[in-house]
């Protein structure tokens, strides 16, 4: 058994999930305060935890789908501290699809939305914007800085692949 002050933490700490995060408690049980809960859950880029009581518990993990794609990864913490502590990991969707009856305390800790990704074009792409803001009459340098800021990329090195493909 793992020891801990609150359920919340001991969960926290053994799903694994980077900090920080987010306590949520228990989600409102109904209404717009509930929908509102069920969406910032799901925007959230911090580790989640939520506590749920186990008749409530079917319910709370299809409105987490509905309001996620499902396929976030979650840990399950039940009865920890005690003598039938069980820990069960996998996807929001998995876990909704798992077929029995919970029982007893249970935590649920929902692992941070990862970061949309960055779209970056190849760098014969960005040599081409390059060269229509300075067709445009743009001052060379002043287009290299503006598109290497647009694509948080470094101005010396779009510089050197802009100038070592002129020809």
């Amino acid at each position: 058994m793992i020891p801990g002050p609150t359920a919340a933490l001991t969960a926290f700490v053994a799903s694994g999930f980077p900090a920080p995060f987010t306590f949520w408690g228990f989600l409102p049980r109904s209404g717009k305060e509930r929908r509102a809960a069920l969406i910032a859950v799901a925007e959230s880029t911090h580790t989640g935890i939520i506590y749920e009581a186990p008749h409530h518990f079917k319910k709370t993990l299809a409105d987490l789908v509905a309001t996620d794609n499902g396929a976030r990864t979650v840990m399950l913490g039940r009865e920890m501290t005690k003598q039938y502590e069980e820990f069960w990991r996998g996807s929001l969707s998995q876990l909704a699809e798992v077929d029995r009856e919970w029982r007893g305390e249970i935590v649920l800790v929902i692992g941070p939305k990862a970061p949309e990704p960055i779209f970056v074009p190849e760098w014969g792409d960005l040599r081409l914007r390059v060269l229509e803001l300075v067709a445009q009459g743009m001052p060379q340098k002043e287009a290299i800085r503006r598109i290497a800021s647009e694509f948080s990329l470094s101005k010396r090195e779009l510089y050197h692949f802009v100038v070592s493909h002129e020809h």
